[in-house]
């Protein structure tokens, strides 16, 4: 890259035109002189010399109207790097802010992107641990469902064998004794129809008297003693033994069936007892799989807490640290902010007395000049009356820096003119009033004309 040119300021031979006292009453503005924070103090001359009575603005709208806005222009900046010249031209701000941003350090971005990283795994490892948790979370819902079930599987149990286990037994044994109970039945029912038949037996014989005297030539025309043999022997009878038979084929069956019916029942009752028994089981392996599970959680979750606790910890000894830095720094603004009211009233103290220097030399330019004129010799021990400059005062419109640069060197030149004090009385030596020491010269005029 070509070398660069540096401007070096001479603090020696520098001329600092006063600061004008007006632009520190403008609201919306600061002089920079005022709110630049330097070391050491004595290259104050130096920024005074380069800022001037420049100001500086919070916003481009204010410096732009306190710039242009008003009779007279000034040089301000605004925050963000806009100047605004006398002469109308801006320059710097946003655009010169996007430039430089574009040079950034490379080992600072690649610092970044490391850190970047390293808090991106941070966040991951911490989102693993809050995905465990509700992992965690649902596999104990997961063992209290199950434990729930075998608690209701276990109750069902225990009804199935107190309760319907013992209602099928007691009906099979109801079943079983009626079963029992039907032969006694039976020959109670035979014995009854016994006495029955007797007694419809007696009614027949009669009704066989009479059917006899009327069937007889009948009976004997078929071959048999008499119609009551071919009646009730060959028809009734047999249709009567087949219709008890019948009866009590179906009496039967339907016994059989409802045995079976019952067996049946009660294998299936056995069964679901067996499932019943094989669930329970299942369930309690299920359990003890899910203790282990929970045991091998609760492990990783307490290393888990562990680490954030000291991660925790860690963030609140940082924490108090930057705490304690935040009261350090309060501390310091508060001393800086003293500092700085101190060194404005020492700072316009300083222009206040400049200026009343300035107007010092300006009289004394005024008295030495009055004297050359009205060709009063004054006692030197250094210089001549040649020195003094005869110059009028700069027309008004003039450029303000060339009449300061011409002040400055004629003040530059009498300064070196000192004059002989010897000759004066006492008094007029120990006199520091004005009005006394023009009053003297006053005197001293007149007695040389």
């Amino acid at each position: 890259s070509p070398p660069r040119r540096s401007s070096v300021l001479p603090l020696d031979y520098l001329e600092v035109k006063p600061t004008d006292e007006k632009l520190r009453e403008l609201k919306g503005a600061k002089l920079i002189i005022d709110v630049i924070r330097y070391e050491p103090p004595h290259i104050k001359k130096a920024l005074q010399y380069a800022c001037g009575n420049a100001l500086v603005c919070d916003n481009v709208e204010d410096a732009r109207r306190i710039a242009f806005g008003g009779y007279q222009r000034h040089k301000t900046v605004a925050l963000d790097g806009t100047l605004f010249q006398k002469s109308g031209v801006i320059s710097g701000g946003a655009s010169d802010l996007k430039a430089k941003a574009r040079r950034w350090d490379e080992k600072a971005v690649d610092k970044l992107k490391e850190k970047k990283e390293r808090l991106t795994e941070e966040l991951k490892e911490q989102m693993k641990a809050k995905r465990k948790e509700a992992e965690l979370r649902q596999v104990q819902s997961q063992a209290h469902g199950l434990q729930m079930r075998l608690k209701y599987s276990q109750s069902d149990l225990e009804q199935t064998k107190t309760r319907h286990l013992a209602l099928n037994l007691q009906e099979k044994s109801k079943l079983e004794s009626e079963l029992a109970n039907f032969s006694p039945r039976i020959n109670d029912i035979k014995r009854i129809i016994q006495s029955r038949d007797r007694e419809m037996n007696e009614l027949k014989d009669k009704m066989n008297v009479v059917e006899d005297e009327v069937f007889e030539e009948f009976c004997r025309e078929i071959g048999v003693r008499n119609i009551r043999e071919f009646e009730e022997e060959k028809v009734k009878r047999q249709n009567e033994i087949a219709k008890k038979r019948l009866e009590f084929e179906n009496q039967k069956t339907r016994l059989g069936i409802q045995l079976d019916y019952e067996k049946n029942q009660l294998k299936e009752d056995q069964n679901k007892v067996h499932t019943w028994e094989q669930g329970v089981k299942k369930d309690e392996n299920e359990i003890e799989k899910l203790k282990k599970e929970e045991q091998r959680h609760m492990k990783i979750i307490d290393e888990t807490m562990a680490q954030l606790q000291d991660l925790k910890n860690q963030h609140l000894a940082k924490k108090s640290e930057v705490n304690d830095k935040n009261h350090e720094m309060e501390e310091i603004r508060k001393k800086l902010g003293g500092a700085n009211k101190e060194l404005t009233v020492l700072q316009k103290e300083v222009t206040a007395i400049e200026t009343k220097l300035e107007q010092k030399r300006s009289d004394r330019h005024n008295l030495l000049q009055a004297c050359k004129m009205q060709d009063i010799k004054l006692p030197l021990t250094k210089g001549s009356m040649d020195d003094i400059s005869q110059e009028e005062s700069p027309p008004e419109n003039e450029s303000v820096s060339s009449n300061s640069q011409k002040t400055s060197t004629v003040h530059a030149k009498e300064a070196q003119i000192e004059i002989d004090y010897s000759d004066l009385s006492e008094d007029l030596k120990e006199s520091v009033a004005d009005d006394d020491f023009k009053q003297e010269m006053t005197n001293q005029q007149q007695i040389g004309r």
